[in-house]
């Protein structure tokens, strides 16, 4: 029996406003409970700005916004 479900996403420049809202639209869809995503190239201040616009749990590791980093989204249920 599968307890969870999760997804895998290389999402470049995640950071962008733009991507951030189709990822959100995505997950809507989906039916997932964990999303890592990998190469977000995201800093401190735009994870605050995740945290604020994200229903649920946000675990990343970030350097700078020139260099990779990951963030798993955990899905509030």
């Amino acid at each position: 029996m599968c307890l969870f479900q999760s997804a895998v996403a290389k999402c470049s420049r995640v950071s962008f406003t733009k991507k951030r809202k189709a990822l959100f639209m995505w997950k809507n869809k989906g039916k997932y409970n964990i999303i890592f995503l990998e190469e977000t190239y995201c800093t401190v201040e735009v994870e605050d700005t995740w945290r604020t616009q994200w229903q649920g749990r946000l675990i990343s590791s970030h350097d700078t916004n020139h260099s990779c980093g990951v963030m798993v989204l955990v899905i509030k249920k």
